[in-house]
């Protein structure tokens, strides 16, 4: 009786430590989304700024509307149709692409909400095209920081 009592006690033990682990890698592995897509994203600006020597921002994020845990399906906007990228499936996350430097640096953002309590995780990628390398570090990195 009382090793069944102990295995209980145990197996108790072993599913209140198993079960938050679980919902830690459940949500990593909805974020993981954000930094995929958004260096996919870079890679079609970087395509595009090849062929057209400009990158393109987006009028906003797409999809527009706040995105709650659930995948919702993709709906683009005129920015990602011109640099040819949308996602595989439906997203858990918000993008949208900005232009700095005299529209020679590229900031993209992701905005997601995996966990459903209303707290979002927002990625960042920068990145400058290949003519303003040099100009976009001296502007990135302020004289006073060492």
């Amino acid at each position: 009786m009382i090793d069944v009592v102990v295995s209980i006690a145990i197996v108790g033990i072993l599913v209140s430590i198993a079960i938050p682990r679980f919902q830690h890698m459940s949500y990593q592995s909805k974020l993981s989304e954000a930094p995929v897509n958004s260096d996919s994203i870079m890679l079609a600006e970087n395509a595009y700024d090849t062929a057209f020597d400009r990158f393109v921002a987006t009028p906003g994020f797409a999809p527009r509307t706040l995105i709650d845990k659930r995948p919702v399906p993709w709906v683009g906007n005129e920015g990602f149709d011109t640099i040819g990228w949308s996602p595989d499936g439906d997203v858990r996350c918000r993008y949208e692409v900005q232009l700095h430097h005299g529209n020679r640096a590229v900031l993209v953002q992701t905005q997601c909400n995996v966990d459903g309590i209303g707290s979002y995780a927002l990625f960042q990628k920068w990145q400058a095209s290949r003519a303003e390398w040099r100009d976009w570090q001296e502007w990135k990195t302020p004289s006073n920081v060492y």
